[in-house]
């Protein structure tokens, strides 16, 4: 794939700033209601290849929270037209942020918490030394 550097905006599609992503070593950030950011097209397309920035909204999506404004055609065709939607979106904040945990571990809130009974004689074996001495002797 050939590197392509001519810039592209990227759009914060939750409208508030505040957030970032490192590319290459480099961060790449949105300032506190920063909503636009030029970036270099070669950034913004690594970015959606990786699923960088990925949120799960109050609607159950998980999308994007950045697009590209106005995308190149050739952009499109190679990521989709998903990548242009700058419709506004407000993200859950409920949820844990750049992952779909729920896509693979369904059962994730069923947790059980046991208590397992333990023989005292094992004691010394679960807290390390038993005996011992500090200080000048």
């Amino acid at each position: 794939m050939e590197m392509d550097h001519r810039m592209v905006t990227l759009v914060d599609r939750a409208m508030t700033g505040g957030c970032e992503f490192v590319c290459d070593g480099q961060v790449i950030d949105f300032k506190p209601k920063q909503v636009e950011r030029g970036v270099a097209q070669v950034v913004a397309e690594w970015m959606w290849r990786t699923n960088k920035l990925m949120v799960h909204t109050t609607d159950g999506r998980f999308v994007h929270r950045v697009a590209i404004k106005q995308p190149p055609e050739e952009l499109v065709t190679r990521l989709g037209e998903e990548i242009g939607d700058d419709s506004p979106i407000e993200i859950d904040v409920t949820r844990l942020e750049g992952t779909d945990i729920e896509a693979f571990a369904p059962d994730r809130g069923a947790v059980v918490v046991r208590q397992l009974r333990v023989p005292r004689e094992d004691f010394a074996n679960q807290a390390g030394t038993t005996t011992g001495s500090f200080g000048k002797g």
